[in-house]
């Protein structure tokens, strides 16, 4: 009976234990049911919210996708992060690289009592910037943050960067103004997810629409080169007629305040605006304006060397630097250089005043082909100008040809007559006592023939380019000689004042150039007095030239000295002295003028090594100052010859002339000085006299121009025939232009006009050199 009370008391125990086992599972089972139902109710809350972001991502994106601008894309975003994210504010930066800060170009959910500014970065800011991140109650606040709170007007914030090559340039950011979950909901990771999903639509969306906008212009801009292009070359004769309609175009088109067309002066330190456009409510900075290109000195080499110049932000420089960019109002500059033949002729200037610009480069690329074709354009009206110039100054050479042709047959029928009077008179001062050379003025026919003999010498330089021939001058005597002759053809009304240095010493040079200079300067100062005036002559000697010595084209001058002309007459204008050199240019009435006067003074001042300085000013009169190197002349004879003395000889001597007045006058010159002469017209009678007293005949003297036979003509019969003996030429003309090339063989060459003791002279000379050579041949005969 004990053992089944036992054995009732273990199985009630292990009953036990086994309700207790059973109550236990059951509780476990209990909990992982709740616990079940919290993650379906948890999972059904992500669903429902990542539908819930699926569905305002896709909605988000199809509104980014419809806004036409960039401010219509940032609205757009803003509000549906505002009223759709239970967000507060949000606001979207702009980087201004030239300024180095961030500015707020939108704005939404601030009121008037706060606004949201710009602000700048410190540069240990730049790796977390770069990235998304969040900001609330739990990060650590950095004194860049808190200045990014302050900033923004924003404590709790998100921000979505957009990156570029260039780094961050523009930020997203959204946030709340408190943590409180009664007000407002704590931001999360959730958050920061979506506002980076939010972020990259945006960004994406913006970039798509900047491309729309780019392939519009591109569009816009490649019809507008079209159209520029059309009229540029429309109007082949005159195309820089319609630069003004092209600026206009490229100003509206751009949306720019000012663009201008600023021509380089042939000065090429200078420019001049030539052309300006001007938008509605900007100033003009004015037409015809000159300005240095040195004006701003950091520009100059890039200028003239053909380099565009872009600054975005004109504020950044130093208003010393910019100070007349500044002046005109102008923000944002991009100049860019046209260019013709190689050298920069002109630039064209594109300005922003209202608002900055950031010159991108895709427009820079388009506003260089304008500049091309305004170059192109530029380019075909100077060679049409050029080509006129040309044609104009072919016709009018050939018109001077025939003059030159015409003054110089005048000039060498001139020499012969003076060739006979200058010689007569010197042979009669010959002929007469020393005490009587003086009667009658016989020296002032001498002397005036002399300087007759200098005029034509002169036109035989216009006509045919003369040679320079230097020699020992004294610039004061030179002067002085000319007086008489200048005064009476300046005449009454013109008062003509010397002051000359008495202390300058010789130099070298040619005394008819020199000459010919004094009189066309006072001849131009003539023509600047029609109502009458005073012309002054001054010279002067200097020692010590200094920074002149640059300015010769001689190296090694040290001494230099000052011809001017000075005269009051009515001046000249800027424009007038930059072309006043040039050859064929005269402001004279057709007919009045060839234009050559100041030319040719500027190239006798050249090749005498020198410069030319000119001052005149409109009703000032004008200045002209001549420089010239001084040239120690050779050591000469201690005594002047008075030019009278003839040579002495007994040789018999041809005279070949056609002019029976010189032949005359040379027949009598060489008889008086004992030589025996004959005499023939022209070459064939000279081949005739010398087959019958060749063998007499020691020297033949022949004129180059001669009819039925020349001198040239007459030279080749000579060797033909086997005659070996002296020429000497005679000619009116200068060395070297009617002779046909055979002076060079000639014993000796007389220009006309001469005197006796030139003519004795050369024929000394030559029979001497003749009989030197021969001897010399008779001495080295045995050695051969």
């Amino acid at each position: 009976m004990a053992d089944i009370e036992h054995n009732r008391e273990d199985r009630v125990v292990e009953l036990e234990h086994h309700v207790a086992g059973l109550r236990k599972r059951m509780e476990k089972l209990g909990g992982e049911s709740v616990r079940s139902e919290y993650k379906i109710l948890h999972l059904t809350q992500e669903v429902r919210r990542s539908r819930e972001a699926f569905g305002f991502l896709t909605g988000f994106q199809n509104d980014i996708g419809a806004a036409g601008s960039i401010g219509s894309l940032y609205a757009t975003a803003l509000k549906a992060i505002v009223a759709e994210l239970w967000m507060k504010r949000a606001v979207v930066l702009e980087r201004d690289g030239s300024a180095g800060v961030y500015r707020p170009v939108a704005t939404l959910g601030y009121q008037t009592d706060a606004a949201a500014v710009e602000f700048s970065l410190p540069e240990e800011a730049s790796t977390l910037w770069s990235k998304p991140a969040l900001v609330n109650g739990e990060t650590d606040s950095s004194e860049w943050i808190s200045n990014v709170r302050t900033s923004l007007s924003l404590p709790f914030f998100t921000w979505i960067p957009s990156i570029t090559d260039n780094g961050v340039e523009t930020v997203l950011v959204a946030g709340s103004l408190t943590e409180d979950s009664a007000q407002e909901p704590r931001l999360t990771d959730h958050d920061l997810a979506l506002l980076t999903s939010v972020g990259a639509i945006l960004w994406v969306g913006r970039m798509n629409l900047v491309a729309r906008q780019n392939l519009k212009l591109q569009v816009r801009y490649e019809s507008l080169l079209h159209r520029i292009s059309e009229v540029l070359l429309k109007d082949y004769d005159s195309p820089k007629s319609h630069f003004d309609s092209v600026i206009a175009r490229v100003g509206k088109a751009w949306s720019l305040d000012r663009v201008r067309i600023v021509e380089r002066l042939s000065a090429e330190r200078m420019t001049n605006v030539t052309h300006e456009w001007v938008a509605r409510g900007t100033e003009s900075a004015g037409i015809d304006r000159s300005h240095p290109i040195e004006e701003i000195p950091e520009w100059r080499d890039s200028l003239a060397l053909g380099e565009q110049i872009r600054v975005d932000n004109v504020g950044l420089f130093p208003k010393t630097r910019v100070s007349e960019l500044s002046e005109q109002g102008v923000r944002s500059l991009l100049v860019l250089p046209i260019t013709v033949r190689g050298s920069v002729v002109a630039w064209m200037s594109f300005e922003q005043c209202s608002r900055l610009r950031i010159w991108t480069g895709e427009e820079t690329r388009i506003l260089e082909v304008i500049a091309g074709l305004v170059a192109r354009a530029i380019a075909r009206e100077t060679e049409l100008e050029e080509r006129a110039h040309l044609e104009a100054e072919y016709y009018h050479s050939k018109k001077m040809e025939a003059v030159g042709q015409l003054a110089g047959g005048v000039a060498h029928d001139f020499n012969n007559l003076l060739t006979t009077i200058q010689g007569y008179a010197q042979l009669l001062m010959n002929r007469l006592p020393e005490e009587y050379r003086e009667v009658g003025g016989l020296k002032e026919i001498v002397m005036a023939s002399e300087r007759a003999a200098g005029l034509t010498r002169q036109l035989l330089t216009f006509s045919r380019k003369d040679k320079t021939e230097t020699s020992t001058l004294d610039i004061n005597e030179t002067i002085d000689e000319m007086m008489k002759l200048l005064r009476r053809m300046l005449g009454d009304g013109i008062e003509v004042t010397l002051d000359l240095d008495t202390e300058m010493g010789l130099t070298v040079g040619d005394k008819h150039q020199i000459s010919q200079m004094v009189m066309n300067l006072a001849v131009n100062a003539k023509d600047a007095m029609p109502q009458g005036g005073k012309i002054h002559i001054t010279t002067r000697e200097f020692a010590d030239i200094g920074p002149l010595a640059q300015r010769f084209t001689t190296p090694g001058v040290e001494r230099c000295h000052l011809i001017e002309v000075a005269d009051t007459g009515t001046g000249m204008s800027a424009e007038i002295k930059e072309r006043v050199f040039e050859p064929f240019f005269t402001t004279k009435e057709a007919g009045k003028g060839t234009g050559l006067g100041l030319s040719i003074v500027f190239s006798v001042v050249r090749r005498h090594g020198g410069f030319v300085e000119l001052d005149s000013e409109l009703g000032k009169g004008t200045t002209f100052r001549i420089f010239l190197p001084v040239k120690e002349p050779e050591q000469e004879e201690s005594a002047k010859t008075t030019g009278l003395e003839m040579t002495l000889g007994h040789e018999t001597i041809l005279v070949v002339e056609d002019d029976a007045s010189i032949r005359s006058l040379i027949t009598d010159i060489l008889k008086a000085s004992g030589y025996e002469v004959l005499s023939a017209t022209n070459g064939r009678e000279a081949l005739e006299e010398m087959k019958h007293s060749g063998d007499d005949i020691s020297l033949v003297m022949t004129d180059v121009v001669m009819p039925e036979m020349n001198g040239r003509e007459l030279w080749d019969s000579f060797i033909a025939a086997g005659y070996d003996l002296p020429v000497i030429v005679m000619s009116g003309y200068p060395k070297g232009e009617e002779d046909g090339g055979f002076l060079d063989e000639a014993a000796s060459y007389l220009q006309k006009p001469f005197g006796p003791k030139e003519v004795t002279e050369a024929v000394r000379r030559a029979l001497d050199d003749a009989a030197d050579t021969l001897h010399g041949e008779s001495r080295q005969s045995p050695l051969h």
